[in-house]
């Protein structure tokens, strides 16, 4: 049996009751508890609440002591599992105390269970006192001993006794119940008076500073949004025991709430307003408490409505918000909204006060089941991934923590998504739909067909004409709606000849052509005057797929290699402005990748797909089912279904979008796999339905961990890979952003295991540092250790994708990194830095995935050519050189060939000199038969063992660079970087920084570099272009730092 905290009341000693609260029990308790404020009982005034705590030590957990005064029944302090441990709480002031409360959330019979991924979360991971002692003092020198004990049994104790003056309350256990845990304490409470003056309590339960005055209500952007204005309690706290019809008037007093963050998280908020560091520094998240997933929280907006809106039916629209959420407006309740992708519409024109004030009230509820999380750290490793929340179905389940991401305390709950008006006349357009057809082979022409949701919320039926337009394609028909129902109107070029567009301009996947977009428009007029508008960007594409026996995707009737990297969280704090998902989708496109798969379908949101469109980045899109070894099945399938029909209809126009997929790994439930297969097909019908990522087709299952490249040429490396990857440590300047100076070196410690860096775990980075050593050596400081790692992240990268690719079409059609984007600051799975620097993963992977390829087999020698066009290369010219370490010339190759549309072509094998030096390198390139270059690699070489030694002694290469600015709305640059020395320049990075400042505040991100780490014979030269937001620079006057394995930090004016 898994036993449960329980609060008994108990005087002079404790009692060996024990009570089993039911999960309705819980919530029940929490409900009353949070009702109050917590500094307030039924004793009186609780005199500890948010008062100073210090105790002997923490355990390695989110228990900090100053939980143990925070009010909450949901929290604790654990110490470390050594005897003796204590607790001192200074009360800052001299009272008069008569009596104490001591809640143990452990009691006797109540043995805390070995943590699982199937863990509760309201499992208790530690031990109650045995022997202990309680003391007060009123100088923390001199104590007097009120209570003691040996045969401590838990629960809740409460000690009465006469008047005694004290500043300071001490407890000190000698014995725990369980040596596998720390001691635990829910609360040390202390009650009687205090006549001398106090600071205000303080943490994250205590009562807000009253603001001067109410918030001013704002009226929307001119887009109707509603960013501004907001905000933000805990139930329980600033008078929220209110209900939501009095939190949604006017006159409610909301001057002791946060100023919140819209759109966000809870933690986002309470991080902004300082109650939290940022949980992704170092390790920060072990001082947040996981309490902030078992609350109910408020949020709160005044607006005015614009005189735009006055006389029109106004809707009132969530984008997402997690997990459940009450709606009031101006003390009436408009519904609720049941999962994190489901949008919430609501018609508000008869709740609205056209002139003056409205107050819209949102309430959050958390999942049921938030499970437990296990926190990374060296000793233990990567721990258990997901667990309970994959019950609850459509959340955030990753925010329990997996071995990519720790547990995010509050689950990432909240108005995730924007909020926005709308109005409209009296019907509303919905859910258009634009699907295209092309005649392949033949792509002169496509067959558009067009649908629309009409809506009509009036008490009377509506009449109009509904007009579209598609470039210079216009269409129109006149539609019927009844009183308060809806209606799907269509267009089809069966009726509408015009609807077969001549000529059109298609969407191609990244690297195989433009990613032309269209907009069709849309309106619905009532006696001429438009009701409402509605404008949707889709592309002109077919996805056809085959199996044989891998999954291959075809578009516009050509075989497509996916090469690309698995998304498995957006960011762990859901901060993605758009200039944000930019950058992180721009450097898939720059990294020549052409998909994503959005794992679990918890990146979703609007301007995710809208950029995915943009770059050319197809999406493998999935529902939200972990790997049934990873969480149960959801409990409620229907609610999962309910969000899975809105997700059809909100992104099936998106031509990014390449397959729909049930779950993670295993099939979903048979219920829903059919379900969601229905609704693939009568909700959208162009794509394909695939029940889960590793079978039918496709395969997972990784390795993760760092393997020679060599390794992923091997037969076994085939088919359609959906996960695999490796360790990808990145640069010193990230990881200075990622973790205090003090903890970078040794890096065998809990703040790098939990940033992922662990042996214990998938990534077992025990064969990363076996590599690195055996190639390169003993690391003796942290810069050598980043410098070779990478090495090993370029050539580790590169080979992945190489080794897939020299088996093109023979049983191999797609490779997926496990992962190319980080949600954390990580040291594993990824292309670049939560901070968004790229590191030399990205730029080995570009390399590999260029349209047309040149590589070299680290198995065999052999020289083959990828030609990923749809045209043949013929008489193109392949030429290998091979180098001396000192950059001399030791032989060289070429041949000439005729290279196949969309096939890997072998070219000869590479024979090397018989007087090579120790390390060599080899440069493949290849020029069509006019001698244009078309692509280049540069390879690394020991000839023992792959013994690369002799590059730690190479002399400093010192290129020559110049800068060529372009006038553009970005910064923007070419930048040409030479070698005219004798020695080659190995592994040349290019950094922006701001002037002439030093560390990682000093670099200039995001920055986008079409070629870095890339390495310059004596005489060779390289254009790259560096692109940059010119007001990132801060107002400095931008530099470019050149630096490289060989090459010390020089920095050249931009």
């Amino acid at each position: 049996m898994l036993h449960r905290r329980n609060f008994l009341q108990m005087t002079g000693t404790a009692a060996a009751a024990s009570i089993v609260l039911t999960s309705q029990e819980r919530r029940a308790a929490a409900a009353m508890v949070a009702a109050a404020n917590p500094a307030m009982t039924p004793h009186g005034e609780n005199l500890a609440f948010g008062r100073p705590v210090k105790v002997s030590s923490t355990a390695y957990a989110p228990t900090p002591g100053f939980l143990a005064v925070d009010g909450s029944p949901f929290s604790w302090w654990t110490s470390a599992p050594t005897d003796p441990s204590w607790i001192e709480i200074d009360l800052q002031a001299a009272c008069s105390l008569t009596s104490l409360r001591i809640a143990f959330p452990q009691q006797a019979g109540n043995i805390p269970p070995r943590p699982t991924r199937w863990t509760p979360s309201n499992d208790v991971l530690a031990s109650y006192a045995v022997a202990y002692r309680v003391e007060l003092s009123t100088d923390a020198k001199s104590w007097t001993d009120v209570f003691h004990t040996k045969h401590g049994v838990g629960g809740n104790l409460t000690l009465s006794f006469a008047p005694t003056v004290a500043r300071y309350i001490r407890l000190t256990c000698t014995k725990r119940a369980y040596a596998n845990y720390g001691m635990g304490i829910s609360a040390i409470e202390a009650y009687g008076l205090c006549s001398e003056a106090r600071p205000q309590p303080t943490g994250w339960t205590a009562p807000l500073a009253q603001r001067q005055k109410l918030a001013t209500a704002m009226p929307p952007r001119d887009d109707g949004h509603l960013t501004a204005g907001w905000e933000m309690v805990m139930q329980g706290l600033g008078g929220t025991h209110a209900h939501g019809a009095e939190i949604s008037q006017p006159g409610f007093d909301s001057r002791r709430w946060h100023e919140a963050t819209v759109p966000g998280t809870v933690l986002t908020t309470l991080v902004n307003r300082g109650v939290f560091p940022d949980p992704l520094f170092s390790l920060n998240n072990l001082q947040i408490p996981e309490a902030l997933n078992k609350y109910a929280w408020w949020y709160r907006n005044a607006f005015t409505l614009p005189k735009s809106y006055r006389g029109k039916r106004v809707w009132l629209n969530f984008a997402g918000i997690n997990y459940i959420a009450e709606v009031w407006l101006n003390g009436k309740r408009l519904g609720d909204i049941r999962g994190a992708f489901i949008r919430g519409v609501f018609d508000i024109t008869g709740s609205l006060h056209a002139s003056g004030t409205n107050v819209l009230a949102v309430k959050i509820q958390p999942p049921p089941h938030p499970g437990l999380p296990d926190e990374q750290s060296w000793k233990t490793g990567a721990g258990f991934n997901g667990g309970q929340p994959a019950r609850d179905g459509p959340n955030f389940y990753c925010t329990v923590g997996w071995d990519w991401i720790p547990g995010i305390r509050d689950r990432c709950i909240g108005i995730w998504n924007h909020v926005f008006l709308t109005s409209t006349g009296p019907v509303a357009l919905r859910n258009p739909r634009v699907a295209t057809k092309l005649p392949l082979p033949d792509t002169s022409s496509a067959d558009i067909s067009v649908s629309t949701e009409l809506v009509n919320a009036d008490n009377r039926a509506v009449s109009g004409l509904l007009k579209g337009r598609i470039g210079e394609i216009t269409f129109q028909k006149t539609v019927s709606v009844p009183a308060g129902q809806t209606v799907v109107a269509a267009f089809s070029s069966h009726d509408f000849p015009q609807l077969v567009m001549r000529q059109p301009k298609l969407w191609w996947p990244n690297g195989y052509g433009e990613q032309h977009l269209y907009t069709l428009e849309l309106s619905f007029e009532v006696a001429g005057q438009t009701s409402d508008a509605s404008a949707t960007r889709f592309g002109v594409r077919q996805y056809e797929y085959e199996k044989s026996p891998a999954l291959i995707i075809k578009c516009n009737g050509h075989r497509i290699m996916a090469r690309g990297g698995d998304w498995g969280f957006d960011e762990a704090l859901k901060r993605i402005p758009y200039k944000s998902l930019d950058a992180w989708i721009r450097m898939h496109q720059i990294a020549n990748l052409n998909i994503i798969r959005n794992w679990t379908g918890e990146s979703n949101s609007d301007e995710f797909f809208d950029l995915c469109d943009m770059y050319g980045i197809m999406v493998w899109t999935e529902f939200w089912m972990a790997n049934p070894s990873d969480g149960p099945d959801p409990d409620n399938p229907s609610m999962l279904l309910a969000n899975a029909q809105d997700t059809f209809k909100r992104y099936r126009n998106h031509p990014s979008i390449v397959i729909w997929c049930g779950r993670n790994e295993g099939p979903p439930p048979a219920i829903i796999n059919a379900a969601l297969n229905n609704m693939a097909h009568e909700l959208d019908g162009t794509r394909y339905y695939q029940p889960g990522s590793s079978f039918a087709g496709v395969q997972s299952g990784g390795p993760y961990f760092y393997q020679e490249p060599s390794a992923y040429y091997a037969p076994r490396y085939n088919g359609f890979k959906t996960e695999i990857g490796s360790v990808s440590v990145p640069t010193l300047d990230s990881l200075m952003t990622t973790m205090p100076p003090d903890t970078l070196w040794p890096n065998h410690n809990n703040t790098w295991a939990y940033h992922d860096y662990c042996v214990k775990g998938a990534m077992d980075i025990t064969h990363y540092e076996a590599a690195m050593q055996r190639r390169f050596g003993l690391a003796g400081n942290i810069e050598e250790f980043v410098q070779r790692a990478q090495m090993l992240n370029y050539e580790v990268y590169r080979g992945i994708f190489e080794g897939y690719l020299s088996k093109l079409w023979n049983n191999a059609s797609g490779v997926i990194l496990w992962m190319s984007h980080p949600a954390q600051h990580s040291t594993v799975w990824q292309l670049y830095a939560h901070d968004f620097e790229a590191h030399a993963s990205l730029y080995g992977a570009k390399k590999a995935c260029e349209h047309v390829h040149v590589q070299l087999s680290p198995v065999d020698g052999s020289v083959m050519v990828i030609n990923h066009g749809f045209k043949p290369l013929n008489a193109a010219v392949v030429s290998a050189r091979v180098y001396n370490l000192d950059g001399s010339l030791a032989g060289k190759m070429q041949h000439t060939l005729s290279l196949p549309a969309n096939a890997k072509t072998d070219a000869f094998k590479l024979t090397l000199p018989k007087k090579l030096s120790e390390v060599y390198f080899v440069r493949l390139e290849l020029h069509d038969a006019a001698g244009t270059f078309i692509s280049d690699n540069f390879y690394w070489r020991g000839r023992k063992n792959d013994n690369l030694r002799a590059m730690n002694r190479m002399p400093d290469a010192a290129p020559a660079v110049e800068v060529k600015r372009a006038k553009r709305r970005m910064f923007v640059a070419s930048v040409t970087v030479s070698n005219p020395n004798h020695a080659p320049a190995i592994a040349i990075k290019l950094t922006p920084r701001k002037g002439q400042a030093q560390g990682p505040e000093s670099r200039i991100l995001p920055a986008f570099i079409s070629d870095n780490y890339f390495s310059l014979m004596p005489g060779e030269s390289k254009t790259v272009s560096v692109e940059f937001y010119a007001q990132d620079a801060d107002g400095a006057p931008p530099m470019l730092e050149v630096s490289g394995w060989n090459a010390k930090p020089r920095r050249f004016a931009m």
